[in-house]
């Protein structure tokens, strides 16, 4: 609620001060203490305890908290600039290098028993919407949601011998990720990734990398780690890749023999 990652125990008088401030979030931090507890109709020691539940020591902290949030989570406005890049990134995926690398992806695919997504935050929802539409094509895919509970020294040799992991990243650099993807690759396990950054290291632990151009976007949501951001970068691209990858293996199986 607000500037806190939890919500406080607020009594009837101080969600009606709790209104008023999120109608008039703009105008509140230039408000003195009195006109705000005129305006709420109630009075200074209603306004100090309920800056307290706020954990600030007084209002002046409050009105300071205030208007850095506003400054941190109202700056966001989705770009026009997106329409083009998205026409951009489809002219992108004519070109021969683009080609080349879905054909790489799609050989490392082929005749495999299993598609396993690896991917965090936004994209673990990514690896799952992947496995689901390779599912949907016959193709077994599943999506790991928690890598601790999966520990590449589960997996057999002949487990990893059949089995492709799809890794799905925006920035190239999700540690957790990274740390999981060398103990595949120790394990000589096969890994495509899907990243925006060619030199990242998740494209460079993986056998092949699709790569896409897009502009990163992140918000910073959280008052007490301003260095903690979360990642709104458009995942258009990855779900195109990830389609075109889906089809491209199923029509494998139409082929006559």
């Amino acid at each position: 609620m607000l500037f806190l990652t939890h919500t406080p125990k607020l009594n009837d008088l101080d969600l009606q001060i709790f209104n008023y401030i999120n109608e008039n979030m703009a105008l509140v931090p230039y408000l003195p203490i009195r006109t705000l507890a005129k305006k709420t109709h109630s009075s200074t020691a209603s306004i100090l305890r309920f800056c307290h539940k706020f954990e600030c020591e007084g209002y002046g902290e409050f009105k300071v908290r205030l208007k850095l949030y506003l400054a941190n989570t109202s700056h966001y406005a989705p770009k026009e600039s997106h329409v083009q890049e998205y026409i951009a990134f489809l002219k992108s995926t004519q070109n021969e290098a683009f080609k080349d690398r879905l054909t790489s992806a799609v050989e490392l695919l082929k005749g495999k028993d299993l598609v396993l997504f690896l991917g965090a935050g936004t994209s673990e929802a990514i690896g799952g919407y992947g496995a689901l539409y390779f599912s949907n094509l016959s193709i077994p895919a599943l999506k790991i949601s928690d890598p601790s509970n999966y520990p590449s020294s589960m997996f057999s040799s002949i487990f990893l011998k059949q089995t492709v992991f799809i890794v799905t990243s925006v920035s190239g650099e999700t540690k957790e990720v990274i740390e999981y993807m060398e103990h595949l690759k120790a394990a000589h396990a096969t890994i495509i990734s899907i990243c925006s950054a060619d030199r990242s290291t998740i494209a460079q632990l993986a056998n092949v990398n699709i790569p896409y151009q897009i502009t990163r976007e992140t918000v910073q949501k959280n008052f007490r780690d301003p260095e903690k951001e979360t990642e709104i970068t458009t995942q258009l691209p990855a779900l195109y890749i990830l389609e075109k990858l889906a089809q491209s293996v199923h029509s494998l199986t139409d082929m006559p023999t």
